[in-house]
């Protein structure tokens, strides 16, 4: 009696113990990439011996409480080249109500976005439909990482 006793509260303890770290594991396999953050538009470059990423002065801001930004930079000047909102459809779309562009029929305009996200989450390809040329037009763009910032005051 005195063994199963002392086993049930072994196998409690150990239950006990090990219960935050199936919970820890639990949330790095349900993490997954998402498409909210920093992208930098990219292209391959035909390169020797191999193809090389150009980056290009193109920023899309993708943020958390669906808005959107895009930036271009030309000549030492940045400027906001789409304002709006989005919405994710599925794993593989999302629709960018654009709400302000310089652009001459862009501002109004709910845009049809395609997308694949690599599995490492930095790598965003997209494909918007573009009604003057009646064609998709392929995007690629690169997460920008935010460096770790540390307190230098001290």
């Amino acid at each position: 009696m005195k063994t199963s006793v002392l086993i049930r509260g072994m196998l409690a303890v150990s239950l006990l113990l090990l219960s935050p770290f199936s919970r820890l594991e639990a949330q790095v396999v349900d993490a997954k990439p998402t498409i909210v953050g920093v992208w930098q538009k990219a292209m391959y470059q035909q390169g020797y011996p191999l193809p090389t990423v150009r980056y290009m002065p193109i920023f899309k801001f993708l943020n958390e409480d669906g808005s959107f930004y895009q930036m271009d930079t030309h000549n030492r000047k940045a400027f906001i080249i789409h304002v709006g909102t989005f919405d994710i459809k599925s794993d593989t779309s999302y629709v960018e109500h654009i709400t302000k562009s310089p652009y001459r029929g862009f501002t109004g305009r709910h845009s049809e976005v395609k997308y694949h996200l690599d599995p490492t989450g930095k790598t965003l390809t997209t494909e918007w439909y573009n009604t003057e040329t009646k064609a998709w037009e392929p995007e690629m763009y690169i997460r920008i990482e935010a460096p770790e910032f540390k307190d230098i005051a001290h």
